[in-house]
Formats: structure tokens, sequence, C-alpha cells
């Protein structure tokens, strides 16, 4: 039980490392466009 709680927040981690990361990206791309 112990195990699949950690499984289970090692994916909750990993999902937001993903949102973040996309976010990042949509942010840079943003201000890349509002200066073009």
């Amino acid at each position: 039980m112990k195990q699949s709680t950690l499984y289970f927040r090692d994916g909750i981690q990993e999902r937001l490392s993903v949102v973040v990361f996309v976010l990042a990206i949509q942010s840079f791309y943003g201000k890349a466009g509002s200066f073009a």
C-alpha cells in the first residue's frame, strides 16, 4: 500500500513538471509573439 502511494505521488509530480514546462513554453512564445 505504501509503495502504491509513493508511485501515485511520483505520477502527480511528473504531471506537474510537464504542466509547468508547457506553461513556460507558452509564456515564452507569448512574449516572443508580442515582440514580433
